[in-house]
């Protein structure tokens, strides 16, 4: 009794988050109704971000670290990769160094850190690419804005990984498809085999 006035009592100073409670109480059967591969301009999207489901998903990977967020985030990306055949390099979009040190760490690697365990064709490289400009965030801009926001943002630190390999470049969340497309921009410098743009949402 004493127990459940307590936690009533913390419940009622520090109530949970609404996105937190969607992602916990979310069900494996709901995510995957929630996966509907399209292709938005030479890019696959896998969710839709206009669905609060997804839309906390993210917010709760992005911004708060949610391991369990993290978790449903990668079943829905390893369920496209389980049929993509052959050798492949997985690029997460790399942060700048300043949203590094904020954040602490890249949700995006986070989600998809654990692939190579389940397809070990599939293999990660967060190094051979980097973002060389601390943009803003995309979010906070218009269309045009966004193209000349990432404009010469990254580079190919590591040309011998990408030339020949067979790519894919993930990111969380795609709008204009700025940041993907900068990415293939200078990834194709250096003639890889082939490049496939992934957006866990749009």
């Amino acid at each position: 009794m004493i127990l459940k006035l307590i936690l009533t009592w913390y419940e009622s100073i520090f109530p949970e988050r609404e996105d937190f409670k969607i992602v916990k109480h979310l069900q494996a059967e709901e995510l995957f109704t929630l996966i509907q591969p399209e292709l938005h301009d030479d890019i696959v999207t896998l969710m839709s971000f206009k669905d609060k489901t997804t839309r906390a998903l993210i917010h709760e990977a992005k911004f708060q670290a949610n391991h369990i967020a993290f978790n449903w985030l990668h079943q829905v990306v390893l369920h496209y990769l389980k049929h993509i055949e052959g050798d492949y390099i997985l690029i997460p979009i790399p942060l700048s160094k300043q949203r590094q040190k904020e954040r602490t760490y890249n949700q995006v690697y986070e989600i998809i850190k654990n692939i190579p365990t389940t397809l070990p064709h599939m293999k990660i490289d967060k190094t051979s690419i980097v973002r060389l400009k601390h943009t803003k965030p995309q979010t906070t801009l218009n269309r045009s804005d966004r193209l000349t926001n990432v404009k010469n943002a990254f580079v190919v630190k590591n040309p011998t990984a990408i030339t020949g390999k067979n790519i894919i470049v993930i990111d969380d969340v795609t709008t204009t498809g700025a940041t993907l497309q900068a990415v293939r921009n200078v990834v194709n410098l250096y003639d890889p085999a082939s490049i496939i743009l992934l957006a866990i949402t749009h």
